[in-house]
Parts: C-alpha cells; structure tokens; sequence
C-alpha cells in the first residue's frame, strides 16, 4: 500500500470522526428538545428501541462506512462494494413500514371492492 493511499485513509478517518461528533452532538441536542416537549424520556425511549429505527440507522452507517473504507483500501472489488450498498439500502427500504391507505384509482375505470 503506498503512502498516499494511508494518508487518504487517515484523513478521511479525521473527517469522518468529525462528522460523527458533530452528529452525535446534534442528535442529543434534538432528542432533548423531544424529551422536554414529550415530558416522558423513558416512554420515548421505549418507542424508538422497538420501533427498531435506530438499530436500523447504526447498522446501515456502519455497513456503508464498512463498504467505502474497504473500497478505499482496495481490499474488495467494486462489484463487492456495489452489492453491500444495494443490500443495505434494500434492508432499509425493506423496513418501512407498509401503506395502509389505499391509493385512488385516477385511470377511471371502476374498482371493484
């Protein structure tokens, strides 16, 4: 591995580790802000860890940062990188919760019941 490659790896480690100080900062600024509107914390709490979107956000950013350093590093190819994205945005988009609200029919034939 040449130099400039470790170094590039090093700084977008700095930069990275930046960014998730200041999310981090952010994010308890705004989950604060919630508790002191909901009055609650622990009931709070509770919906956002059953809910499971907040195991589902730790575990895409850290596949995608996974994917990206190990692409930087040459370590997998880019069809390997590719398909950990699209399995990690597939576990996301997978997650969402289904429509319950039934779509209008604009082509103008009548829907049956």
């Amino acid at each position: 591995m040449d130099a400039d490659r470790i170094r590039l790896v090093l700084n977008l480690s700095i930069i990275l580790g930046i960014v998730a100080v200041v999310a981090m900062i952010c994010a308890a600024i705004v989950v604060r802000m919630v508790i002191e509107k909901a009055g609650n914390a622990a009931s709070l709490l509770d919906v956002l860890f059953r809910q499971g979107s907040l195991l589902q956000i730790l575990v895409a950013t850290i596949v995608i940062a996974a994917a990206i350093l190990l692409r930087i590093l040459d370590l997998i190819n880019s069809e390997a990188a590719v398909s950990l994205l699209s399995a990690t945005a597939g576990y996301i988009l997978g997650g969402l919760p289904l429509r319950t609200t039934k779509i209008p029919d604009v082509t103008g034939t009548p829907s049956s019941p």
